[in-house]
């Protein structure tokens, strides 16, 4: 019997757990009246507080919370507005079915690339240290970082900042002094990339290419 009540509550407990707004707004506007009959529930109800509401509304209190509400709406509705232009991070979304705006989220994604790892890692040659060890702490400190932006850049970038380089050149809007195959040694190379990415962006925007 304690197997079964233990088993019973622990359904019971999943089963609230999954309820949503929605659900429960379902089960009150829907499944209370159904008990006691839909049209006399909702009569009852209405009739009960509609005057309680409008004497409510009529005193300053009531005025305030008008008020209040409708300023809530508001902010919804222009947070809404917003995360549709923006998105999350306060960032436009791009169409990227467009060049432009393909080259415009190739570049905001190395720059998030470049936020993630940080600035390059500082190591500071002291009097007690010898050269080796000097060495070898730079290798500790700084390798794991040239390790991340040299070969993650390989891995998520190097091959779609090449095919956006070749679709600009096909649409012979590529500046010659713009390399198609861009060697990384620091976070300045990838900061020199993505400027030439917006400059390409407003070339596509100007050009209307597609």
């Amino acid at each position: 019997m304690g197997r079964f009540r233990l088993a019973a509550l622990r359904f019971i407990k999943e089963r609230l757990s999954r309820l949503t707004v929605g659900t429960v707004a379902v089960l009150i506007l829907f499944g209370i009246p159904k008990m006691f009959g839909a049209t006399q529930f909702w009569h009852r109800v209405f009739a009960w507080s509609a005057p309680q509401l409008w004497k409510f509304l009529g005193t300053p209190l009531g005025y305030f919370a008008v008020l209040a509400c409708g300023l809530v709406v508001i902010w919804l509705d222009q947070a809404r507005i917003t995360k549709a232009l923006h998105g999350r991070n306060g960032r436009k979304h791009h169409d990227i079915t467009t060049l432009q705006g393909r080259t415009l989220k190739l570049r905001d994604d190395l720059q998030d690339f470049l936020n993630t790892l940080g600035p390059r890692p500082r190591v500071e040659l002291t009097s007690e240290q010898r050269p080796r060890d000097f060495i070898e702490a730079g290798y500790k400190t700084v390798g794991p970082w040239l390790n991340k932006i040299t070969y993650g850049y390989e891995l998520r970038f190097a091959a779609t900042v090449r095919r956006t380089y070749l679709e600009f050149a096909e649409q012979s809007l590529l500046p010659m002094n713009y390399v198609l195959n861009e060697s990384l040694k620091n976070e300045e190379d990838i900061q020199q990339i993505i400027e030439r990415l917006k400059t390409l962006a407003e070339k596509a925007g100007t050009s209307n290419v597609s």
